[in-house]
Parts: C-alpha cells; sequence; structure tokens
C-alpha cells in the first residue's frame, strides 16, 4: 500500500512543517495548498519538479510558490510504501 506524505518549508518561519500522511497524493497536495493558503492568501506556482526518486525507488513531487509579498514556499509530497525505510 502506498501512502503520501506532505511536508511545507515556510519560508516566512524558515522551518519544515510536517502536514500528515494521506492515502492519495491528491490529498496530500491539497492539505499543503491549504495551509499556504491559510498563511498568505493568493500565491503563484513558480516551478515544480515531479519525478521518480531512483535512489528511494518513490515518486517526489516538489512545487514552488511565492505570494504578492514575496514570502516563499515549497511544498514536497513524497510517494512511499506502507512499512518502509524512508
Amino acid at each position: 500500500m502506498k501512502v503520501y506524505t506532505c511536508k511545507i518549508h515556510n519560508g516566512i518561519l524558515n522551518e519544515w512543517i510536517d502536514k500528515g500522511v494521506f492515502s492519495t497524493c491528491a490529498k496530500a497536495m491539497e492539505a499543503g495548498s491549504l495551509y499556504i493558503i491559510a498563511e498568505v492568501g493568493d500565491v503563484t506556482l513558480l516551478d515544480w519538479n515531479h519525478e521518480k526518486d531512483e535512489d528511494h525507488n518513490t515518486f517526489v513531487c516538489t512545487d514552488w510558490y511565492q505570494s504578492k509579498s514575496g514570502r516563499i514556499f515549497t511544498r514536497v509530497v513524497t510517494e512511499s510504501e506502507l512499512d518502509q525505510t524512508l
């Protein structure tokens, strides 16, 4: 069974925030988006990288955002097998 973890780098606080473990990639991405919107409102997606991590045999979605005031956020969603060492 696959699970999806979501973490956000909050550029305002300069720290990583764990948002949780989810049953689908879409739910994990939504949780990250809702956190960012709650923090600063509207943001612009600057860039993304969604690809398989060959070293860990998993899929990682990384998205970079910026608010109108220049605050930055990074959302990372990682696919993992349940009961697997990361």
